[in-house]
């Protein structure tokens, strides 16, 4: 039928004694008993004698197979005698797996489970699965086992049917490592400044080489990573302050491991545009834009104080165009602005330098005296009025009589008068 018994024991028992004498008087047999095994074809070719005494009883064994015995064969002549054995039906066949999946070498880690599962030819069912460890005991399968120790290791296995039909053993070979987890240190503390990167540099190991995969997560959103998957990414935080991050490892084996380490971010003062035009006349409106304010950080600017570099200062709580107004020149005061933010002021944020143009002053009004003037040694009074963008200048007055005398007048303010005889 093609499903040969292999290895089968093949006995004849109770098979009548008889001698059989060659010509030297020597006896070549003194039992016509004969036993053997079946090759891988399930051929056994056994020696038979006549039956002087009775007929032959045959017995036959099998692992896990139960013994069978055939009695009262006779033989009427001296003849050889093929004995096959062979199933009527294919026996069951059995699958072995192990558990967990191995590393990348194809090795087990330590304990390595293994499962056994059969499945019978249509219209049997298998009666059970047996398996050995390592050249041990043969023992029924009940439940999926555990094998442990280092090295290598051998399952013998195979499945009966409920006709007594069995598979010819299988065997499963494979290798137990007892695989280590990864040692994992994030490295640091780290420090820098708001809205700089710093290169994280850990140093992580694993003792059986195996693949390893990266997550790295932050104590704070302001805190963010080039690649979070990455052994050794770039970290950016965006506001001053401590932060932890952690550092978490797998070897696809054993349980993840975790390292924290400290970061410690420093403020960084913002910034601002200033614009306005390179001159301006001295009591003239002068123009100044608050622009745009650069920081790192994740700070909002809630406060501008502008010193406009004569002594004066004002605040705005919002950027766009101010204006102020010089009392002098010719000077060149350097505008400076200082920011309010949740960290505090940073003077200084911005600076523009401009020139303050002095300007003349200007005769506004020259007042005589009305009607014909008696000039017989009789005072001539005058009234000069003057302004000056200036307010902070001093001035002079000087009278230039025509008839060569002058006056001058110092410390002067508008209107300033004048006499001449």
């Amino acid at each position: 039928m093609g499903n040969p018994i292999v290895n089968a024991f093949v006995n004849t028992q109770s098979a009548p004694n008889f001698d059989m004498i060659w010509g030297d008087g020597i006896p070549a047999y003194g039992s016509s008993t004969s036993s053997g095994r079946t090759d891988s074809s399930g051929n056994l070719t056994l020696w038979l004698f006549t039956s002087a005494n009775g007929p032959y009883a045959f017995t036959v064994g099998a692992t896990l197979f139960e013994w069978v015995t055939m009695t009262n064969v006779t033989v009427d002549s001296n003849k050889s005698i093929v004995v096959i054995l062979q199933f009527l039906h294919p026996p069951p066949e059995t699958i072995a797996s192990i558990s967990p999946q191995p590393d990348v070498f194809g090795r087990f880690p330590n304990p390595a489970t293994v499962s056994l599962s059969a499945m019978a030819t249509d219209g049997y069912i298998v009666d059970a699965i047996y398996y050995s460890i390592d050249g041990g005991p043969e023992m029924e399968y009940i439940e999926p086992f555990e094998v442990t120790g280092d090295g290598g290791h051998t399952i013998r296995y195979w499945s009966v049917d409920n006709l007594g039909v069995y598979e010819t053993p299988r065997t499963l070979d494979f290798e137990i490592v007892t695989n280590l987890p990864p040692i994992v240190d994030a490295g640091g503390p780290y420090s820098s400044l708001e809205g700089a990167g710093i290169g994280l540099l850990p140093a992580v190991n694993d003792p059986d080489g195996d693949p390893l995969s990266y997550l790295w997560e932050s104590s704070d959103p302001l805190c963010s990573f080039s690649n979070a998957t990455t052994a050794a990414p770039t970290l950016t935080c965006y506001d001053d302050g401590s932060y932890t991050v952690k550092l978490t490892v797998s070897d696809g084996v054993h349980d993840p491991i975790s390292d924290e380490t400290a970061v410690t971010i420093t403020n960084v003062a913002p910034t601002i545009a200033l614009s306005g035009e390179a001159e301006v006349d001295e009591g003239s409106p002068y123009t100044l834009s608050l622009g745009a304010v650069t920081d790192p950080g994740d700070d909002t600017v809630t406060g501008y104080t502008v010193h406009w570099g004569d002594g004066s200062s004002d605040s705005y709580s919002a950027a766009g165009e101010v204006t102020h107004t010089y009392a002098d020149g010719p000077t060149s005061p350097v505008i400076m602005v200082d920011l309010v933010d949740e960290d505090g002021t940073h003077p200084g944020a911005g600076t523009l330098t401009i020139m303050v143009n002095n300007v003349a002053p200007a005769i506004t009004n020259l007042a005589a005296p009305d009607g014909p003037i008696n000039i017989n040694d009789q005072p001539v009074a005058l009234e000069v009025a003057f302004t000056d963008p200036g307010i902070l200048d001093t001035h002079e007055v000087a009278w230039d009589w025509g008839d060569g005398g002058s006056d001058i007048v110092s410390g002067a303010a508008s209107p300033t008068a004048g006499s001449h005889s």
